[in-house]
């Protein structure tokens, strides 16, 4: 993501920060998804629990609002 918001900052003139908050705005969960997040998901979908889940999509984005 740091990649990401780099290269955003050096289309936009904005910092890296500025990037990064415009992100978080867009979303009503105020932090970024975790890595280990996805893979508690995966885990949990995989597991007896999740085993009549089929068929959905289940976004783990942190409510992103839209495409920025």
């Amino acid at each position: 993501m740091q990649q990401v918001f780099q290269g955003r900052a050096s289309v936009s003139g904005r910092s890296v920060a500025e990037e990064e908050g415009a992100a978080l705005a867009n979303q009503s969960i105020k932090r970024f998804v975790d890595p280990a997040d996805i893979a508690a998901l995966t885990v949990f979908l995989a597991s007896k629990a999740g085993r009549s889940i089929s068929g959905q999509m289940i976004p783990i984005d942190g409510d992103s609002q839209s495409a920025s």
